[in-house]
């Protein structure tokens, strides 16, 4: 599922959809809690709480996908 949340959080983040990219990052977020990835688990609920803000957080994209090794 890595490789699809991913592309969906980077999608939401590219083409500007807030909610696309708030709901992908925060299933990512709990999906990596509960495999005990908690860097990415951070990085993913930050940018949930930017994208619910209406803020991209386009660096914080970027960072969890060099973490991710994507």
């Amino acid at each position: 599922a890595l490789p699809d949340r991913l592309t969906a959080i980077s999608d939401g983040a590219r083409t500007g959809d807030a909610a696309a990219l708030a709901r992908a990052s925060a299933t990512l977020a709990g999906t990596s809690a509960q495999l005990g990835h908690p860097e990415i688990a951070a990085l993913c609920r930050a940018i949930a709480q930017d994208a619910r803000r209406g803020l991209l957080a386009h660096e914080l994209v970027v960072e969890l996908r060099t973490i991710a090794g994507a």
